[in-house]
């Protein structure tokens, strides 16, 4: 499943464009993560852009352990 959205969000903080931010999220499902959201916010005027990745779903801790002898 993949599922993208594009947001336009203003001005830009370094450039001071106007109207020229805009964010472009993708929805990804990543085996033993679930959900993921990716998400990039790029400057169509200077090109500055910042890219993080979210986990959108809560999971319970696995433990794994290995004796060693």
């Amino acid at each position: 499943m993949r599922e993208m959205y594009e947001v336009r969000l203003g001005d830009c903080p370094i450039c001071g464009g106007k109207n020229t931010l805009k964010a472009i999220n993708h929805i990804h499902e990543i085996p033993y993560f679930g959900k993921v959201m990716e998400s990039t916010i790029i400057c169509e005027k200077c090109g500055y852009r910042n890219a993080d990745v979210m986990i959108l779903e809560e999971k319970e801790p696995k433990l794994y352990s290995i004796k060693v002898e």
